[in-house]
């Protein structure tokens, strides 16, 4: 079995605090779901660049989701299952961590605003 580089074991050790703070958020009420996002986003994230440092690939300055799960597909066609997921995902890294978009995204929440096929949260 192959060694997994320190820098990796970084990458996945941040995922992994990431995901733990979703999980602590969610079980305080009122919880803030754009936070939670925020933090799984950043988890998913962290997740596909540690698979890409697996493969000795550079871990890209990007923060696409849809980008870094394609680049993980070249390497595992199982990546594939989770494309449309992960681009789903990639708008909670930048834009619910402000007050617009966290606004909006809480309206979207409770059913207030819809979305339809925009790209946007689906519930």
């Amino acid at each position: 079995m192959e060694m997994i580089s320190s820098q990796c074991r970084r990458w996945l050790e941040f995922a992994a605090d990431d995901l733990t703070a979703a999980k602590y958020l969610l079980s305080l009420y009122p919880f803030r779901l754009e936070i939670i996002c925020y933090h799984c986003e950043q988890s998913a994230e962290k997740m596909l660049k540690a698979f890409l440092l697996m493969y000795d690939e550079e871990a890209p300055h990007i923060h696409d989701l849809g980008e870094l799960c394609r680049l993980c597909a070249l390497k595992d066609e199982g990546f594939d299952g989770i494309a449309e997921d992960c681009i789903k995902l990639t708008s909670f890294g930048v834009r619910v961590r402000y007050p617009f978009f966290a606004i909006m995204f809480a309206f979207i929440s409770v059913g207030l605003l819809s979305c339809g096929d925009s790209g946007a949260v689906h519930g």
